[in-house]
């Protein structure tokens, strides 16, 4: 209905109201809403209340819009106990959206018993200042926690366990060195940060007063008093590292990079006067989360955000509030033995600068660590210790230096850097519209370092053409530059090579590669981690062309290179250890290939985001391997895991030719298991993609034609079959001899089905391949 849905999604406040509810939705859905007076000021309270209210009338709209929520969204349900007893309930407690339901009606004792049948219920309303103030209680404890431990939720990190998300680690602790190295203007910087601030409360009076406040009288001395005020600066900050939104963490690098340095210097007093302290954390954890905080004990787990802590226990402990039937309450008891530490982990007293000083307030540094120690059952909430630990910077400390190396190939272009660090993690749009700013701007005068980023991020986005164009933008401005820009020109031989084996031009893409590696060995011999690479490249092309042995070489050369200069657990090191895998599976050497794997797949692991299209693709070769060996269940299970990584790393893009060969993959267990209708399913739903997102001719579409004929051909559908197959033909003709062996399983199925349909058509006769019928059967003549 065009009515049912009226939606108060400002991001500002009335100047005769307090703070209002941030990152929290309130939903109020009732048929009768603003029919009359009383509903009608309801609805003025709760938008006093929150920056985000939706009001629906209408029982489908109301479900429609809470299913699109997303998941950093929390939403608060408020509905009537005659919608709640009328179906609408049953429907939407099980979504991981809602956080609480608030039922607002006239009579509570019809309606009590629904207490007892959903957990989810906060309580049952008759007065409406009771609501309000409910909703008030309950969402500061909401984004009490969300300011801490919640362990790794998804996009809402604010823990991480080290020993299974240490690559997302790694990207945090790479990114907070980064910042804090690079150089930059502070007014400029404090400018552009008030900007994005003003355009996020846009309308609203009172926070464009404190943003002009802060732009006019901040400085770098002042930066734990604005960071411990009520204001817009703590808010905004603690959201985008949360997040993880790199591009608004680069705007607000400015004031991260002052509160670390703040942080440093209280911590210098700490290591004054004492030498151990115990500091404490209440919080209130999902059910989901805490179980799994419980079988962490032993493990190691970070911040990503700057942990506050108090060293009063009494004080955690009413943060912790009160356990409910989704949520634990907890308090985190963190030992700090300042000695040991060697400043691995900083901490400071910032009670003087608190506007709370009664909390004794205490603040941890992004990514400090801490090891999982115990977890006890208290009366009233569970008791987890915790204690630092430098493992952490052990982990992060060799990768770090070898990502300033990023730097070096620039030229020290930070800006370069800082959009090449959004690509290593994959945030390809990010990365595109970083350097796009960067061009518009002309913040910058190495242009050619800009058209490289957007080649490599349109490269990431699978828009190769549009790659190409910009590698050869940079080709000619390297060809021409003074000095020569030999490394950066060998990789971009390495890039633009890269693209060629898309089109089957084999022979231009190891040209590319040979020419880098020419040009590393006569100016740049000691650029061992580009020799590796080149290497790597070289092998792929002989492994296309079917030089297996040659390939192998290759692999194994880059691999040697890799074990001496780069550290033991490394994604490089790993994606040599798959490639020697892959060879050896070719081999049908099954055993030692699936030793390789899970060796690539145990370093990709520890030194990639849990969430990474490698990982996915390690998944999927374990899964190849478990498939040829007959370990179907095996299989499926690797292939399961694979394809939920894919889904979601390529959530955003429309899907990915990655996610085909999953499906396939699945489509492929399935035909082993003679189950042919779920094999058809999976098979088609990758021909679907692929045909999406490939050139109509390419040789993978070719292989999804060639195996649901399979498929049809074991369930005697011939006609189906026979088109099918004849699809795969007619692109691997085009692509391969006659001779090659993809081409003669194409001719073999395809007579099978002719003998198995008892005709021939003739449509292999434009081909000059002849079909001849010898003691009743069809047989080629080619």
């Amino acid at each position: 209905m065009e009515n049912s849905i009226s939606a108060h999604s400002t991001l500002l406040e009335s100047n005769d109201t307090d703070e209002k509810i941030d990152g929290i939705t309130v939903l109020w859905f009732d048929e009768t809403i603003g029919v009359d007076k009383d509903s009608t000021i309801l609805m003025t309270k709760l938008k006093k209340l929150a920056c985000n209210c939706v009001f629906i009338t209408d029982q489908e709209a109301c479900i429609n819009y809470i299913k699109s929520i997303g998941k950093k969204e929390k939403l608060f349900f408020i509905l009537s106990g005659s919608c709640a007893v009328a179906g609408v309930l049953s429907l939407v407690h099980p979504l991981r959206q809602i956080d609480s339901i608030y039922i607002y009606c006239f009579e509570r004792e019809k309606y009590i018993h629904i207490l007892d049948e959903y957990s989810k219920i906060v309580d049952i309303y008759i007065d409406e200042d009771d609501l309000l103030d409910s909703l008030e209680d309950e969402a500061q404890l909401v984004q009490q926690q969300a300011e801490t431990f919640q362990f790794y939720i998804q996009n809402q990190k604010s823990t991480r366990d080290l020993e299974v998300e240490c690559g997302s680690f790694l990207w945090f602790k790479l990114f907070s060195d980064l910042i804090m190295n690079m150089p930059q203007d502070d007014q400029q910087a404090k400018d552009e940060m008030a900007e994005k601030c003003k355009e996020y409360y846009r309308d609203n009076e009172k926070k464009l007063k404190s943003i002009d406040e802060f732009n006019r009288e901040y400085i770098p001395e002042d930066a734990l008093r604005w960071y411990t005020r009520p204001t817009f600066v703590f808010k905004l900050i603690n959201r985008a590292l949360r997040t993880e939104d790199f591009e608004e963490l680069r705007t607000f690098r400015f004031f991260i990079v002052h509160l670390s340095m703040s942080i440093a210097r209280e911590h210098e007093l700490v290591k004054e006067w004492i030498d151990e302290i115990t500091l404490y954390r209440g919080a209130r954890m999902l059910n989901e989360e805490f179980g799994r905080l419980k079988e962490s004990v032993g493990k190691i787990i970070s911040t990503n955000g700057f942990l506050s802590t108090t060293q009063s226990e009494a004080v955690a402990i009413t943060f912790a509030g009160k356990s409910t039937a989704t949520k634990q309450s907890v308090i985190f008891e963190i030992y700090c033995n300042v000695n040991q530490l060697n400043d691995s982990v900083k901490f400071g007293d910032i009670t003087k600068f608190s506007v709370c000083p009664d909390e004794q307030e205490f603040l941890f540094e992004l990514g400090a660590t801490f090891l999982i120690e115990s977890i006890e059952e208290k009366a009233n909430h569970y008791l987890i210790k915790l204690k630092t630990t430098d493992d952490g910077l052990k982990i992060a400390q060799e990768h770090i230096e070898n990502n300033r190396k990023l730097c070096e190939l620039a030229g020290g272009e930070t800006d370069w850097t800082f959009g090449s660090f959004l690509l290593e993690i994959e945030q390809y749009s990010q990365a595109k519209t970083y350097f796009q700013t960067l061009l518009k701007n002309n913040v910058t005068d190495n242009l050619a370092f800009i058209y490289y980023g957007l080649g490599l991020a349109e490269n990431g986005l699978g828009r190769n053409l549009e790659a190409l164009k910009y590698y050869e933008k940079v080709y000619h401005l390297f060809l021409n530059a003074s000095p020569p820009k030999v490394g950066a020109f060998a990789h971009l031989q390495n890039t633009i090579g890269d693209l060629y084996p898309y089109e089957r031009n084999f022979e231009y893409a190891l040209n590319c590669y040979q020419e880098a590696l020419s040009l590393i060995e006569k100016f740049r011999d000691n650029d061992y981690r580009l020799t590796a690479f080149t290497h790597m490249n070289i092998g792929s092309i002989y492994q296309e062309t079917g030089e297996l042995q040659l390939a192998l070489a290759h692999y194994m050369k880059s691999f040697s290179i890799k074990d001496k200069c780069l550290p033991e657990v490394h994604r490089e090191r790993a994606a040599s250890l798959k490639s020697i895998g892959v060879i050896l599976e070719e081999m049908e050497l099954f055993d030692e290939a699936l030793n390789y794997y899970n060796k690539a797949l145990e370093m990709k692991e520890k030194s990639l985001p849990n969430v990474h299209r490698q990982i996915s693709s390690q998944l999927t070769d374990i899964g190849n391997i478990y498939l040829k060996q007959d370990k179907v269940d095996l299989a499926l299970e690797y292939y399961e895991r694979a394809l939920k990584m894919d889904e979601s790393v390529y959530a955003n893009n429309n899907g990915h030719p990655d996610i085909a060969v999953v499906l396939n993959n699945i489509g492929a267990v399935y035909y082993t298991k003679q189950n042919y209708v779920q094999a058809l399913k999976y098979m088609k739903q990758g021909l679907e993609m692929r045909e999406r997102h490939l050139s109509i001719d390419h040789p993978d579409i070719g292989t999804s034609f060639f195996n649901i004929g399979h498929v049809l051909l074991d369930q005697k559908e011939y006609d189906d079959a026979l088109s099918y197959c004849l699809k795969a033909f007619n692109i691997r003709i085009k692509l391969y001899p006659v001779e090659h062996p993809n081409v003669i399983k194409c001719l073999q199925m395809i007579t099978l089905i002719y003998n198995e349909k008892g005709s021939y058509d003739g449509a292999l006769d434009k081909w000059g391949i002849q079909v001849v019928k010898i003691d009743g059967e069809f047989v080629l003549n080619i």
